[in-house]
């Protein structure tokens, strides 16, 4: 009996230690999907293929906020919802800032899915994840939400510096553009010094 209990013990330990080399290895292709500078539906995809084959997320909607208003950028499984109704019932959500359990939700949108997990930027929303026929087993399910935050956040990371990036090359051509202008004045029209 005790032999049993040992091997179990043994393999829920291995379990454990091959979901966190599998849970290593999906941060490490995303984070060098970023260094490579791949575009933003390629990394979304990335996120949906490791939330569905490893994690066995069965339906996942993904909402950012993008300059005031959220879209949703990434979704699967079930029937679609408009992405206002989707930020709707994660409103109503608000003052949960940790991945909760909304499996016993009134509203009929959120009723659908299992976890919501709120994405927080200097206490701003600024993404949503709902999840829906997750496959986690009770004892990995923190672990699994938490890990999904993690992928979530390094993602958005990446899409801010992005647009970052984006709008700095814009400036930049903006004041090669208005310095270029300034020698074309300069040389069609040139400065006269009085003597």
């Amino acid at each position: 009996m005790q032999f049993n209990e040992a091997n179990s013990g043994e393999d829920d330990l291995i379990r454990l230690l091959l979901k966190r080399q599998s849970e290593l290895n999906s941060l490490l292709e995303i984070t060098r999907a970023i260094n490579k500078n791949m575009a933003t539906p390629i990394l979304i995809q990335m996120l949906e293929v490791i939330c569905q084959n490893y994690l066995h997320v069965g339906r996942l909607r993904f909402l950012i906020e993008d300059e005031g208003s959220f879209v949703c950028i990434a979704k699967y499984g079930g029937d679609f919802e408009p992405t206002g109704d989707l930020h709707k019932a994660c409103q109503q959500l608000k003052k949960i800032k940790e991945p909760a359990s909304i499996a016993d939700s009134k509203d009929p949108i959120l009723s659908q899915y299992d976890y919501f997990i709120p994405i927080y930027q200097q206490n701003k929303a600024v993404a949503y994840a709902l999840i829906g026929n997750f496959g986690s087993s009770e004892a990995m399910v923190s672990n699994d939400l938490n890990f999904m935050q993690t992928l979530i956040n390094v993602i958005l990371v990446a899409l801010d510096n992005k647009k970052l990036f984006n709008q700095r090359l814009v400036s930049e051509r903006y004041h090669r553009e208005m310095e270029l202008a300034g020698e074309v004045q300069n040389m069609l029209i040139p400065v006269r010094t009085h003597k």
